[in-house]
């Protein structure tokens, strides 16, 4: 068995935040798609310094 989804993302982001990195969490990123921006955006789980 398995970390949950909370566990995974406190594990990724342990070591980049220690070692001064910035995070984000969530971000909505638009989609574009032959020069048109799409209705839904991507979403990332972990964004690392943007």
């Amino acid at each position: 068995m398995g970390l949950s989804e909370v566990g995974y993302k406190d594990a990724l982001t342990y070591k980049p935040t220690k070692n001064g990195l910035k995070l984000e969490s969530e971000v909505d990123i638009p989609t574009c798609y032959d020069d048109a921006i799409m209705e839904h955006n991507l979403e990332l789980n972990i964004l690392v310094e943007r």
